[in-house]
């Protein structure tokens, strides 16, 4: 059984992470005008991927939900996380190109998706695999969506 408090932190790095993506999308919005609207988008449904974690958060407070069975890997956590921060710096200083932030985040994107973070276990609360469930697919969604401008933006290199 996991340490209530080493439970609590990885919740907090998954929220920390879907709000660390919206700021990084939110940026790419204001950097990379000409794709805007794909930004913006993607940057929405990071925020509500962060208030879904709140969401879980409240519940794991409460009592309400329990993850006795997960073995969640805080390490990993903290390490995408320090990745997306020196990103998100490097982008504020306007030290990254499309190409480049195209490629970082289809790594972020596709790092979630492959360390199958968001895949639920039988044994997780109803609620946690709903909100799982929803984060898994517009992951996908995001990588996919991301995918297609790279190979847009590839041909015309």
């Amino acid at each position: 059984m996991r340490n209530s408090d080493d439970t609590m932190d990885v919740l907090i790095g998954m929220r920390e992470y879907e709000k660390n993506l919206f700021e990084i999308y939110e940026i790419l919005s204001d950097r990379f005008k000409e794709h805007q609207n794909l930004w913006h988008d993607i940057a929405v449904d990071e925020n509500t991927h962060a208030l879904m974690v709140d969401t879980i958060i409240s519940l794991y407070k409460s009592n309400e939900i329990s993850f006795s069975d997960r073995n969640f890997d805080l390490t990993q956590i903290k390490k995408d996380l320090d990745k997306l921060n020196l990103f998100k710096d490097r982008i504020n200083k306007h030290e990254i190109s499309l190409s480049e932030a195209i490629k970082f985040v289809l790594l972020a994107e596709r790092s979630l998706i492959e360390r199958e973070l968001f895949i639920y276990k039988d044994s997780d609360p109803p609620e946690f695999k709903k909100i799982l469930k929803v984060l898994q697919e517009d992951t996908k969604e995001h990588y996919k969506k991301i995918n297609e401008l790279y190979k847009e933006i590839s041909e015309k290199w």
